[in-house]
């Protein structure tokens, strides 16, 4: 698995073909950016590590039961580097909702 998080097995039951989805695509960009996610009394908080994306550049989308972050990080125009250690390109991280979330 790309990722571990201590709530999931409580909060997102996500289906094999629904986590699937979500490593297919951090191994084809490379990377996957980090997240914590809290429930509230009303609400549910989503908290991501996306340095270098605005954030009108972030797509964030609740669709039968799932919740979706995706967007791009992209390479600045012109950037020399000696050596490169940070990760560019599209992410995506879905999590099903209890079914309880409205």
């Amino acid at each position: 698995m790309i990722y571990t998080n201590v709530l999931e097995p409580f909060f997102f039951s996500g289906a094999p073909s629904q986590r699937a989805e979500t490593q297919t695509v951090a191994k084809i960009s490379g990377w996957t950016p980090a997240i914590d996610l809290a429930e509230k009394e009303d609400a549910y908080l989503l908290t991501a590590d996306v340095p270098g994306v605005k954030f009108d550049e972030i797509d964030l989308s609740v669709e039968e039961g799932v919740l979706t972050l995706r967007g791009e990080r992209k390479v600045a125009e012109n950037e020399e580097r000696t050596r490169g250690e940070r990760r560019f390109g599209a992410f995506e991280r879905s999590f099903t909702l209890p079914e309880t979330a409205d």
